[in-house]
């Protein structure tokens, strides 16, 4: 049952069968990935909350239940809110995210970040989540002695890995030495996996190959890659399959290299994969301009970074 509105009977809004019925639609909304309807819900708490402070405050049980429940609603609605509320959850309640189970965080955030239509304001987002996180005083974990906060986790894996971006290699080395030195849990070392995934997320810029936030599809003899974040991933299997009809319902018809065909050469063209130069850059986003709608913002985001690319090219 869809909640609509809280009940302002103070007899209703206690009752544990109403209770349970929150608690049951935040955890449908989260199993299923809806942000609408948490963010809907969010709402609802929050105005409750503000409009019956007073006799909340009387029942301290009820009154932390329903600001559980809001934490927990924003959380699942994190790419649907104001930046200022992500700034606000983030610093006050970044350890709530793991009453949530199988919760994403660097997931969400990455899918804030591409509701975001100007590249400049994405990376102000990560430059501020990323100060906040440094900063944060909240413990993170009890396994360790002495147990350690959000901040001071930060500041341990940037102390031994590095303030630039950190490989794959380096953070599985870094967690196997925890296993030795600090003997954490596995409920923890997730923790700290969530921690670090949205550290680095935070380093990222938009306006670099590497923080590129959307999959552009190339084509590199005959076969199917995605390109994001400055790599190349082949698509096999049903996945090139499924990109073969992508291209023929949007083009209306099969490229020589889609259909099998051997692609032509072209005189004095590279024979390597796109990589991140400036050219290989323009040609993937005007590929990526050319899915949306003309005059729509995300077109008018891509057309910009295009223009901007193309000025630094002829410098």
């Amino acid at each position: 049952m869809a909640i609509n509105s809280l009940p302002t009977n103070k007899t209703s809004y206690q009752d544990p069968s109403f209770l349970t019925k929150v608690e049951d639609f935040l955890n449908s909304a989260a199993a299923e990935d809806d942000s609408k309807r948490a963010l809907v819900l969010s709402r609802i708490i929050a105005e409750f909350l503000t409009r019956k402070k007073s006799e909340l405050e009387r029942n301290p049980d009820i009154y932390d239940f329903y600001r559980k429940a809001l934490v927990k609603a924003q959380f699942i609605a994190l790419p649907l809110l104001d930046n200022n509320v992500v700034i606000d959850l983030l610093k006050n309640h970044f350890v709530s995210q793991f009453e949530i189970d199988l919760y994403n965080l660097a997931d969400k955030f990455r899918t804030k970040l591409i509701g975001i239509p100007v590249y400049e304001d994405r990376d102000a987002l990560r430059r501020e989540v990323g100060k906040i996180i440094l900063a944060s005083g909240q413990l993170l974990t009890g396994g360790a002695t002495p147990p350690r906060t959000v901040g001071e986790w930060i500041k341990d894996y940037s102390a031994k890995l590095g303030v630039g971006r950190v490989d794959s290699l380096k953070r599985t080395q870094y967690f196997l030495d925890l296993g030795r030195e600090k003997k954490l849990n596995e409920k923890d070392q997730g923790k700290l996996k969530i921690l670090f995934d949205l550290y680095e997320e935070t380093k990222l810029s938009s306006l670099d190959p590497f923080g590129y936030d959307y999959d552009v599809p190339v084509i590199v003899q005959n076969q199917y890659f995605s390109y994001k974040r400055g790599l190349l991933e082949k698509l096999g299997g049903n996945e090139n399959e499924l990109a073969k009809i992508n291209e023929l319902l949007k083009t209306g018809t099969l490229t020589a290299a889609v259909a099998g065909e051997k692609p032509a050469t072209v005189p004095g063209a590279p024979s390597r994969p796109p990589d991140a130069a400036a050219d290989k850059r323009i040609a993937d986003l005007k590929q990526t301009a050319a899915r949306y709608r003309p005059g729509s913002l995300e077109r008018k985001a891509v057309e910009a970074e295009i223009r901007k690319l193309e000025v630094r090219s002829k410098k």
